[in-house]
């Protein structure tokens, strides 16, 4: 009887300090998508062949080339005269795996519970997507939503797109939803 009073009040701190045996969601870091960094020109074309389309641009005074292949497409820029380094990667195929075993046609809801989720359940209006001319709303999931800081965010918008955006350390990690299923995968380095 002892074991059994015993047990029954472990169960009841678990339940009552919120113990689920689940682990609490750690905020996005860099090094989970770091690897994708590392992709050279070369890379991309041998996991996609020829591109459909190449832009090549000189921002800032720094070299700027994309690569379009479908819906994916890879950019990269050198800096100081350095070897062509990517910076940008939007990804709507499995040939590159995601973070956090995430994979393309999962839920905004599933993956929305792979990260934390601490923040206000009020949505603010976001300034600048698609330029103003598409009204957009966000929410702060958990951070402080500016530059260059931590952050993570659910974006709506009225033309019906749907984002979870994370950042860390200058790197921002897109989810984009297409009818509530994750459709493509974007990685952006700050480069500028």
């Amino acid at each position: 009887m002892k074991k059994h009073g015993m047990l029954v009040l472990l169960c009841l701190l678990l339940v009552l300090t919120g113990c689920s045996g689940q682990t609490e969601a750690e905020p996005f870091q860099y090094e989970e998508i770091a690897d994708i960094f590392d992709l050279t020109e070369t890379d991309v074309q041998q996991m996609y062949g020829k591109p459909d389309e190449v832009m090549e641009d000189v921002l800032y005074g720094v070299d700027y080339r994309q690569y379009i292949f479908g819906e994916n497409r890879f950019a990269f820029y050198n800096y100081e005269n350095s070897a062509m380094q990517l910076c940008e990667a939007a990804v709507a195929d499995a040939r590159i795996s995601c973070a956090r075993d995430i994979q393309l046609g999962d839920s905004l809801k599933d993956i929305r519970q792979k990260y934390p989720d601490a923040g206000s359940k009020a949505f603010l209006p976001l300034e600048g997507y698609q330029n103003g001319t598409v009204k957009a709303e966000y929410r702060l999931l958990y951070g402080e939503y500016a530059y260059m800081s931590d952050y993570g965010i659910e974006v709506e918008a009225e033309d019906g797109t749907e984002w979870l955006v994370y950042s860390n350390e200058g790197v921002t990690l897109r989810y984009y939803f297409k009818d509530a299923s994750l459709a493509r995968v974007e990685y952006i380095l700050q480069v500028f």
